[in-house]
């Protein structure tokens, strides 16, 4: 039975779904965008990103969920842009990085949907995708009319999606543990950069480095960064965010030592929402 009960987002995906048709009707594959067309697809694009990370870990994706996450048509256009390394105030991070992001939650639904495991050819594309993530440069376009706060605030929320990308990888995707050193140093450097946010309006690094912490000063800095956020943007997904990060320390602590896969924990805890939640 599910756990939340937030009736108005369970039409999101239905919406995505049919902007992504009525996309495919404007866009062709292989030519690049600029201007409002560009912002068009890339907010569409982004949506298509985080949509693929919400059926990845939802159990009662239906049928036609699955196959609006299957068609990448949208990647096909979003890899010719010339703009693709920049960071785009709608997306909050680069184009770049979405692909990356778009390949990664495929692999964890592969997985989610198969008994094969994880294999050989799972760990080369997870040793791929971390070497982009580590190499990746996001850069924020100097011809735009941004003031230096707004840059600096720009860049820290490309490199807060970054870094929840690498420990997503690996708690979830690798399935490394969390008391492995390698993560656990990643997740402290994510913290540090929320604390220096105060706010964030993006749920999904919110969420990824959110359900790390472990300690009582980790999680302070958490909520004290979703009291914050509520008052810029107290709306209906950030409520539902906190709430899947809450439960996610609360499955966390009764087991304690024991050790359970992120990637159940995250299964579980998205899958006890009443309809399929958004991490936009």
């Amino acid at each position: 039975m599910p756990m939340y009960d937030f009736h108005q987002l369970t039409n999101w995906s239905w919406y995505f779904c049919g902007s992504k048709t009525i996309a495919k009707l404007v866009y062709q594959s292989g030519q690049a965008y600029s201007g409002s067309e560009a912002e068009l697809l890339e907010w569409v694009y982004s949506q298509e990103a985080l949509s693929k990370f919400s059926i990845a870990h939802y159990s009662r994706r239906t049928a036609a969920q699955t196959a609006c996450a299957n068609d990448n048509f949208l990647k096909a256009i979003q890899a010719a842009s010339p703009g693709r390394h920049f960071i785009t105030d709608l997306a909050g991070c680069s184009g770049e990085l979405l692909e990356i992001m778009t390949e990664l939650f495929t692999i964890v639904r592969n997985l989610n949907t198969t008994d094969d495991g994880r294999s050989d050819q799972h760990e080369k594309t997870f040793k791929d995708l971390q070497a982009r993530l580590e190499t990746i440069q996001q850069e924020v376009n100097v011809t735009s009319t941004r003031t230096s706060h707004e840059v600096a605030r720009l860049k820290s929320t490309a490199e807060l999606y970054r870094l929840a990308c690498l420990i997503y990888l690996e708690r979830v995707g690798r399935g490394v543990p969390r008391w492995n050193t390698r993560v656990g140093k990643v997740v402290e450097v994510a913290l540090d950069l929320l604390e220096s946010l105060k706010s964030c309006e993006r749920a999904f690094p919110m969420f990824v480095v959110s359900c790390e912490a472990r300690t009582d000063e980790q999680r302070r800095i958490v909520l004290d960064v979703f009291a914050e956020t509520s008052k810029t943007r107290n709306v209906g997904n950030m409520n539902l965010v906190r709430t899947m990060v809450e439960a996610a320390w609360v499955h966390d602590d009764l087991h304690g030592e024991e050790e359970v896969p992120a990637l159940d924990m995250y299964n579980f805890v998205v899958s006890a929402c009443q309809a399929m939640p958004s991490f936009t």
